[in-house]
């Protein structure tokens, strides 16, 4: 009996080639490096039972949210032969990439938690009904911000519950950060959809003013999510305000990074689901330096992919707004 049904995997591997080279030598070299550097110091906390521990809960977490928001579900279980081995071939491709070294670990199980996890996670059918609710929103975000009332309307359930959590766990040490971490791989979510093109050009500006105004607005939005828990993480733990200021402009870049990647291959109207798988990839090396502690090499990294896909979008864009 065969387990893995490899359709789905190989049509991200080619999304993945592509950003390969897309990037280019140099660029290649230096995140290949970056990332040998990680694998290296993790393994050397193959041990330590609270990583393993993290690596399962937010691992299966990242694998849940991906499966819940997709929007390729109906058609894969309608149009793929074997809709459920392909989506559980793709997710445990994924979560080998990130849990592997548990294998050699004195916690194991965890991995064999996280396939079983994935076999189960793979089989969810659920879709998210488009229906108008939370009608309010609009009064309290800008419809210029359409992303964020599009994507907290559809993903209510999910983002409220979080949320609630996030600010009920605040004055705990780590865990509020780890929530919050978590809220925005839903929010990268957001970016999945390409506005129509006459939203696109309802503001008739140069693309890099599109660009810089939407991350500001984007920003500043995110940091009113941010800034009730950083808040009180601050007033409880004193010795972190700097630790949660950092953490908070990392999530910052991340959040430019999505739109850059959104707008680099944006056409009217197109559905984009494989750019937040690359996009978790990221985040993922983004909370490594806050858990270890001993890799702040990777903190720069969405940084530095953002300087790489700011000038691609701003190209691509050109096609569509008044340069």
């Amino acid at each position: 009996m065969v387990f893995f049904d490899w359709t789905l995997f190989k049509i991200r591997f080619i999304q993945l080639k592509r950003e390969i080279k897309l990037l280019g030598v140099l660029h290649n070299i230096i995140i290949s490096g970056v990332l040998v550097l990680a694998v290296f110091q993790i393994v050397k906390l193959y041990q330590n039972f609270y990583f393993a521990l993290f690596t399962f809960v937010s691992t299966v977490t990242i694998i849940l949210m991906i499966q819940i928001s997709r929007r390729d579900k109906s058609f894969v279980f309608l149009h793929i032969a074997f809709p459920r081995k392909a989506i559980f071939t793709e997710y445990a491709v994924l979560s080998f990439l990130f849990s592997a070294y548990l294998l050699f670990s004195p916690f194991w199980y965890f991995f064999i938690l996280i396939i079983i996890s994935c076999i189960v996670i793979s089989g969810i059918k659920y879709v998210v009904k488009k229906k108008t609710k939370f009608v309010f929103l609009s009064e309290l975000i800008s419809p210029k911000n359409f992303e964020w009332v599009s994507g907290i309307r559809k993903y209510r359930l999910t983002f409220g519950f979080l949320y609630i959590v996030t600010l009920a766990v605040s004055p705990v040490i780590f865990l509020p950060i780890f929530c919050l971490w978590i809220l925005t791989i839903q929010i990268i979510s957001f970016y999945e959809e390409c506005e129509p093109l006459n939203i696109l050009r309802s503001g008739s500006i140069k693309p890099s003013r599109f660009l810089k105004i939407k991350i500001l607005r984007h920003s500043v939005l995110l940091l009113i999510i941010y800034i009730p828990v950083l808040i009180v993480n601050s007033v409880f733990n004193p010795n972190l305000i700097l630790f949660n200021i950092i953490f908070f402009i990392v999530q910052i870049t991340v959040l430019s990074l999505a739109i850059f990647f959104k707008y680099k291959i944006y056409a009217p109207r197109d559905i984009l689901p494989g750019n937040s798988m690359f996009l978790i990839v990221i985040q993922v090396c983004t909370i490594l330096p806050f858990i270890i502690g001993s890799i702040p090499f990777l903190l720069p990294l969405p940084l530095f992919l953002c300087f790489k896909y700011y000038f691609s979008a701003k190209e691509n864009l050109k096609f569509y707004l008044y340069d």
